[in-house]
């Protein structure tokens, strides 16, 4: 398994995890060249070159065609702090925080746009291009604390979501402060907060679209978490740094600032989604009641957690049946299931992960075809000879044999005799407690 991370003092370095070794590296040290986001820019399954994204705001096109070093292919600089990179159909676009929206094509051409900018007058606090909608739709939260919105590239609102209604006392619940945005489907987006909650949203075109909504589900009812200072038990949730969605298992990986990692299943949501009306239960009761808090978690029940991390985590991925997990605890790690086959220390503080897929399965062989090799063959002799060495030890235990067992009664500790010496002097006290009882 191989796989590339990216750190908070610039460094790119290739991981080979089945050595515990360091492959190709890129970059120096620098104050402000911090790696934040690292995606392949070629189809799935190519693996020819992959994009840099830095916290100056340079973007780097690297090649990753030769296995000895990797080259700069291109050099892009946009605004400072690029919230969302993105590619699909041959085109990458990145959405700065201040609404700039950059797209490089094939053919190396760009095209800028600062829509957010201009429509929600305050820079972007986090967002997600929509999948399928050829780089023109963008779901975006102000840094204002305003309510969601999916944006063109023009800047025109297509639609905006609210908020879950009043509580029971008809208090207005206190705006979602989004820290990630995942999009489940072209129809289905989930976001999660600051105290640890995920609510689903479904935007459609029409009468199918629903502002409120579908379900808001806190983490900490899902599971019981512990406060990783004290171990107790707590009710309030941690923000969620990251989220990723893994469409071929549909279940959705979600990670907090303290290195708890955990998978819910979105297969009955993105069922509901599909539907071309949606009826909501009237069990579903109002966000925040138990009722609905019971409905929201059948919706996206708990599948595993995976332990064995610390630090705030920034990159989740997943390959095939594997997930690659890094964070600002410098270590970076790879699961199979609950399984963690992988866990290599890397110095830096790690904000980026990127997994290769060539020459995986080829390591994988080639280490099983040498244990196979290592571990000897065993027949029927070899077992007696290991039962006798057994038994012989088993039977060593210096001079107690069989008599001495059947002199041994019931009770009995041997050959254990009083000491026919004089008794140690006792005290006034211990000589009247003898007296009285004799």
């Amino acid at each position: 398994m191989r796989f590339v991370v990216g750190d908070d003092t610039g460094l790119v370095k290739e991981v080979l995890g089945a050595q515990q070794k360091l492959g190709r590296r890129l970059g120096t040290q620098a104050l402000g060249e911090a790696v934040t986001q690292i995606i392949w820019a070629c189809p799935p399954g190519e693996e020819t070159r992959f994009a840099l994204v830095r916290s100056c705001g340079r973007i780097e096109l690297i090649d990753n065609t030769n296995s000895d070093s990797w080259a700069v292919l291109k050099t892009v600089q946009t605004s400072d702090d690029v919230k969302q990179a993105f590619w699909e159909n041959g085109k990458l676009s990145f959405i700065s925080g201040d609404g700039t929206w950059l797209t490089i094509n094939d053919d190396g051409s760009e095209e800028t746009s600062a829509t957010s900018k201009a429509s929600l007058g305050s820079t972007v606090k986090v967002c997600a291009i929509r999948p399928g909608s050829d780089h023109s739709e963008v779901m975006t939260v102000s840094s204002d604390g305003a309510n969601p919105r999916l944006m063109d590239r023009q800047g025109k609102t297509i639609w905006r979501g609210r908020n879950v209604q009043d509580s029971k006392l008809d208090l207005k619940v206190v705006e979602f402060d989004v820290t990630a945005i995942e999009w489940l489907s072209s129809d289905c987006v989930v976001m999660a907060d600051n105290q640890g909650k995920i609510r689903a949203y479904l935007v459609k075109e029409g009468e199918g679209s629903r502002r409120r909504p579908l379900l808001e589900l806190p983490l900490t009812f899902v599971t019981e978490m512990s406060s990783h200072s004290t171990g107790q038990s707590i009710t309030k949730g941690r923000p969620v740094t990251r989220m990723f969605h893994d469409e071929s298992s549909k279940l959705l990986y979600i990670g907090d600032t303290v290195g708890t990692l955990m998978a819910l299943s979105t297969k009955k949501l993105l069922e509901l989604t599909d539907e071309d009306e949606i009826v909501t239960p009237a069990r579903a009761g109002k966000a925040g009641r138990l009722a609905h808090l019971k409905y929201a978690k059948s919706m996206m029940p708990f599948v595993r957690g995976f332990s064995g991390m610390m630090g705030s985590i920034r990159g989740i991925v997943t390959l095939g049946d594997l997930i690659y997990v890094c964070g600002l605890g410098r270590f970076a790690y790879v699961y199979r299931g609950r399984r963690q086959v992988c866990k290599v220390y890397l110095k830096q503080k790690l904000t980026a992960i990127l997994p290769l897929n060539s020459t995986t399965t080829e390591e994988e062989e080639g280490e099983s075809s040498d244990d196979e090799e290592e571990e000897p063959a065993s027949d029927g002799d070899d077992d007696e000879e290991v039962d006798e060495d057994v038994d012989e030890e088993d039977n060593d235990f210096g001079d107690f044999d069989d008599a001495d067992e059947d002199d041994l009664s019931e009770g009995d500790f041997g050959d254990f005799e009083e000491d026919d010496g004089e008794e140690a002097p006792l005290s006034s006290a211990g000589q009247k407690r003898k007296q009285g009882r004799e």
